[in-house]
């Protein structure tokens, strides 16, 4: 037999439910209720002393400084009954030792389940590498981290206040294409907006396929990319704290006009003025793009799945003991938890 496959086991999928009228099960909700926090992950200078990869490409980019701060972001939603708390860090990723210990400390700290605690990365390539792959952060920034998510966790339920949830998704053209040239890329933006009863932004949740991939692999600054200046101007224009969640991005890349920090800047402000187009309607209750009000219904739905994973240098640091998962066998099969 040739080399075995290595086989990602157990991964913890959120599958997020909002009725649009009415409650299931009997339940009794208080109405919805959003807080939202954020707090810097950029790394101090000892960090950067110590040595700190930056993850994606091919590896081997030392970072040389921060030329835009990365954040850690915490939404808490709750519909009175149900919780869910989202983590959005400006990473590329991340093992599964780091985030299961964010997630146990972070449910230590608000008192929510951990299994409704979500850790997700942006998948910026101007950020420290916290997976092994591509050369490793050291502990104490991986500490940093840690403890800079469990706190704005923590603060973003001590934020909870009533708002009203709507939603809506648009296609949003022209903005990725695929690398390989494949004919068909996934342009649909969705957006979660909550709001003050009839008051201002309190978050604003941005879902679209498009990694922040506008830095190339020449770049050795450390940057949450083209998201960056999405969120800043989506925060200056209508206040609140934003978050974006990359969809299914897999060999998409932004069609960014041009390069460079420049070019990040430019492509992110361009997401937000579609993001804003999208927005200015749901304010004016009027607009091309149709937004639905959601009822105080909220349904967190976990699974496990066991996953294939194919890639050497994958196998390669796990073995080596770089990246933070728990080797185990399925059959013939290694396996890992992730």
């Amino acid at each position: 037999m040739g080399r075995p496959r290595l086989v990602a086991a157990m991964v913890i999928i959120f599958t997020l439910g909002f009725a649009w009228s009415g409650l299931a099960h009997g339940q009794a909700a208080s109405g919805w209720q959003a807080g939202a926090a954020v707090f810097s992950i950029a790394p101090r200078s000892q960090d950067l002393e110590d040595g700190l990869s930056l993850g994606g490409y091919d590896g081997g980019r030392v970072a040389v400084g921060i030329h835009t701060p990365i954040t850690a972001r915490a939404l808490a939603l709750t519909d009175g009954a149900e919780r869910l708390l989202l983590l959005v860090l400006d990473l590329p990723g991340f093992d599964q030792e780091l985030s299961t210990r964010i997630r146990a400390e972070a449910a230590t700290a608000t008192g929510w389940p951990q299994d409704r605690i979500w850790v997700a990365a942006t998948h910026t390539h101007a950020a420290p590498d916290l997976l092994g792959l591509w050369g490793g952060a050291p502990d104490g920034y991986r500490t940093l981290v840690r403890e800079r998510a469990v706190a704005a966790a923590q603060l973003a339920v001590e934020r909870l206040e009533p708002v009203e949830l709507a939603m809506a998704s648009f296609r949003a053209r022209g903005l990725g294409e695929n690398r390989r040239g494949w004919a068909f890329t996934d342009e649909t933006l969705s957006l979660l907006v909550a709001r003050r009863p009839g008051g201002p932004v309190v978050a604003t949740l941005i879902n679209a396929g498009i990694p922040p991939r506008v830095l190339g692999p020449e770049n050795r600054w450390i940057s949450p990319d083209w998201v960056g200046s999405l969120r800043a101007a989506l925060e200056e224009w209508h206040g609140g704290t934003a978050f974006f969640l990359t969809g299914a991005g897999g060999d998409v890349v932004p069609a960014a006009a041009a390069e460079g920090f420049h070019g990040a800047m430019a492509f992110g402000i361009e997401v937000a003025r579609r993001v804003d187009e999208a927005l200015q309607g749901l304010l004016a209750g009027e607009g091309a793009i149709p937004w639905r009000a959601l009822e105080p219904h909220l349904r967190v739905s976990v699974a496990e799945l066991v996953l294939p994973v194919q890639s050497p240098a994958v196998l390669e640091a796990v073995e080596a003991g770089r990246v933070g998962y728990r080797l185990g066998r399925t059959g013939d099969l290694v396996t890992v938890t992730t």
